[in-house]
């Protein structure tokens, strides 16, 4: 295995493709299996009501339209939370992923969604 290797060098997306789509989002970490990476890094917090949530940050107002702690809401309710509403690739001129369906999504929802055989580890 590629990230058991001493000598390999792993292509690992850092969630996800986050350059090109909103971090730590179904649709970045799509992205990155598609452009080939060896394996997806993301991180895990847990929603109110006790549910792994993939999201980096303890707060949620850096990546959402959202604001306060992301234990403080339910993963029904994070699942309603625009997770595209911040993100930018020129410095806050555009904002092209809002209102794009981009939410904060449960560990189960994204292993389910990605292809088999696709590497995953949290930080």
């Amino acid at each position: 295995m590629i990230l058991l290797d001493p000598l390999a060098r792993p292509v690992i997306g850092h969630r996800g493709d986050r350059a090109h789509a909103p971090e730590s989002t179904l649709a970045s970490f799509r992205q990155a299996v598609a452009l080939g990476v060896d394996a997806i890094e993301f991180d895990l917090r847990v929603s109110r009501d006790g549910v792994l949530m993939v999201f980096h940050d303890g707060m949620l107002e850096r990546t959402t339209d959202a604001t306060g702690a992301l234990a403080d809401r339910t993963a029904a309710e994070l699942g309603r939370v625009d997770a595209g509403a911040n993100f930018t690739r020129d410095g806050g001129r555009s904002f092209p992923w809002r209102g794009r369906g981009a939410t904060v999504s449960t560990f189960d929802a994204i292993v389910e969604s990605l292809p088999r055989g696709c590497h995953s580890s949290s930080s």
